[in-house]
């Protein structure tokens, strides 16, 4: 599964996609409200192992989220909007630097497809 997500301050939005069916979610459920804590790649091996997520009805229900890196979508002032995020319903061992190195420049396309939209919109 892969989203880009807006976190708001009560929700989260998933203004893109792939394997989730869901559009929007309450902020403290979300995965993401963790990843733009920091600029940097979050990566959970194992959701069921981890004490922020164990009991999360994202890990407990469907879609039964085990694995899961995030991205933070940080603007140009350096602000953390939202993330860039891969799941997977199995656990992961290992995350690689270099993947998380092409998972934070994903997030930085994403950033600029953002703002070159926001830019050319009109008023």
């Amino acid at each position: 599964m892969a989203i880009v997500s807006i976190v708001g301050r009560d929700k989260q939005w998933l203004k893109s996609s792939l394997g989730l069916q869901t559009r929007e979610m309450a902020r403290d459920t979300s995965f993401c409200t963790h990843t733009i804590m920091s600029d940097e790649v979050m990566v959970v091996p194992d959701a069921r192992q981890d004490l922020r997520f164990k009991d999360n009805p994202l890990v407990t229900r469907s879609p039964h989220i085990r694995f899961y890196a995030g991205a933070p979508l940080l603007t140009k002032n350096g602000f953390r909007i939202g993330a860039l995020c891969a799941l997977d319903t199995k656990p992961r061992a290992s995350f690689e630097s270099r993947e998380e190195a092409l998972l934070k420049n994903f997030a930085g396309l994403v950033m600029t497809q953002l703002e070159l939209r926001r830019d050319r919109l009109p008023g």
